[in-house]
This record gives C-alpha cells, structure tokens and sequence, in this order.
C-alpha cells in the first residue's frame, strides 16, 4: 500500500503499510526496503520515497497480538476506535469503528 497526501502548498505526507519483522529499521534502512518493495510501482512513488530526507522518514511499527483479546473491555475501561482495531491511515475508520464498538 502507498497513500499520499497534500499538505500545505508545496509538502506531501506518504506512507506505506508493510509487514514488519524483528526491530523497526531506521530511516534509511526503511527507505531501501520500501524502495525494494515498491521497485515494480509507477516511478513517482520510487521518486517520492528516495526525495524524502531521512529525518522525514518515520517507522511505526503496529503490533498484532498473537492471539485476540477475549474481551475490550475490563470494568469501566474498554478499547474503542484506532486503540481497538488497527487500519492504515487512509480508511479513516478510527471514529466509525469507536461509534460500531460503542454501538456493540
């Protein structure tokens, strides 16, 4: 997945959504394997990710449980919206999922 966002008049926000293995990579080691994965992409994306400045470059790894939760919610505290189900930015889905699990 590559997503990309105006932000401003002449700044860009990309991301990528990749699994992750082992320690998150630093900036420029992130760089080459998004380069790596995304070599068969239009060559914009190719473009964009080695124009970024590597202190741009941020990893954020999102950790999958290895098995689910039997429950969201421990008394008065429950898990709702992005801190229950985890989505790559471009969804927008953090809020509709806080009202579904609300709902639920």
């Amino acid at each position: 997945m590559f997503g990309l966002y105006p932000v401003g008049a002449d700044l860009l926000y990309w991301f990528t959504d990749s699994a992750l293995h082992g320690e998150p990579p630093d900036a420029e080691e992130a760089r080459r394997r998004m380069s790596s994965l995304m070599a068969d992409w239009h060559p914009l994306v190719a473009t964009l990710i080695e124009a970024a400045p590597p202190a741009d470059i941020y990893v954020d790894p999102i950790t999958r449980l290895a098995a689910p939760l039997p429950s969201y919610a421990a008394g008065r505290v429950a898990l709702l919206g992005d801190a229950a189900h985890a989505m790559p930015p471009d969804l927008g889905q953090g809020s509709s999922q806080a009202f579904e699990d609300a709902a639920a």
